[in-house]
């Protein structure tokens, strides 16, 4: 399986590349995003992208959400519902269970940094039995201990 994601930060480059502080699942057709780390946030964005033989397609945003909120580990956000303390610019689910390959890219802007993970999905879609991490793997809990 394939897997792309970095973490930045507006200071300078976190050496801890690939692993945002998020995971994402499938529910009743509606991606559902957990959070892994208290973050003040002041931006959430989402785009996809398909890939078609050797290329992707363009991404398409399908999240943006300004505001200003503190979330807090487990906490859940899910697409296409209202988010208290956000304004939802866009907020509309994309096909979750494609068959080809496809490539989920979310930021999460806070106070003084910004994260970015990359989700690959898996072969037939975002999971619906566990959660997909920024490395690939399909775990029971949204933010495991190690």
């Amino acid at each position: 399986m394939l897997f792309l994601a970095a973490t930045g930060s507006l200071t300078g480059c976190d050496t801890n590349l690939g692993q945002g502080p998020t995971a994402v699942r499938n529910v009743d057709g509606n991606l559902q995003i957990a959070m892994c780390e208290s973050v003040e946030v002041s931006r959430i964005s989402a785009s996809y992208r398909e890939k078609r033989f050797i290329a992707y397609l363009p991404r398409v945003e399908f999240l943006d959400l300004v505001g200003r909120k503190t979330l807090e580990p487990g906490q859940l956000l899910e697409v296409g519902r209202a988010v208290e303390g956000f304004d939802a610019k866009l907020s509309e689910n994309p096909a979750l269970d494609i068959e080809g390959d496809m490539e989920i890219l979310l930021w999460v802007a806070g106070s003084d940094d910004v994260s970015t993970s990359a989700f690959l999905m898996p072969s037939g879609g975002v999971p619906v039995d566990g959660w997909l991490q920024p490395d690939g793997d399909v775990t029971d809990e949204p933010c495991p201990t190690e």
